[in-house]
């Protein structure tokens, strides 16, 4: 039986990823408000192997959800601006910002200390995979980029 669990940046992504990680598991993974889910300790005996798909993605996300959220990560994010949008009929300022270099190494270290948790878990010497881009990327003539 595969049991599914997303993580976006809509939620509350740091503290879902690292009690995963830690072998924890959603009671409730199909409710809709974050607030709600309940991490339970994860039965081992119903486990026989696991899958985290997108660690390129997953950094991605935590690079994303650092900016939105202008995280102090040693630095702020960097130059930081607001834009209006009408939502229910009010205006409501939106904020935006670019990733510090505090960002990079703060969502390094992070993907460091869930690879080391997941590899830790009872299941990964019989089954663990990590997916994720590892080709560098190719020019529409089906070259590499080049720096110049």
């Amino acid at each position: 039986m595969i049991r599914p669990f997303r993580v976006d940046t809509a939620t509350i992504p740091l503290p879902m990823l690292r009690k995963v990680s830690q072998g924890y598991w959603p009671e409730n993974p199909l409710e809709p408000d974050v607030s709600l889910v309940n991490f339970i300790p994860i039965d081992w005996s119903q486990v026989g192997g696991v899958a985290i798909e997108g660690f390129t993605s997953i950094g991605t996300m935590l690079m994303r959800h650092a900016a939105d959220k202008n995280f102090k990560t040693g630095e702020e994010g960097t130059t930081p601006f607001t834009m209006p949008i009408r939502v229910d009929g009010t205006i409501r300022n939106e904020t935006f910002a670019g990733n510090s270099r505090g960002h990079f190494n703060f969502v390094q270290n992070q993907l460091y200390g869930l690879t080391m948790n997941f590899t830790s878990w009872p299941v990964a010497s019989k089954r663990a995979d990590f997916t994720g881009a590892i080709r560098p990327a190719k020019s529409r003539a089906n070259t590499l980029p080049r720096g110049d």
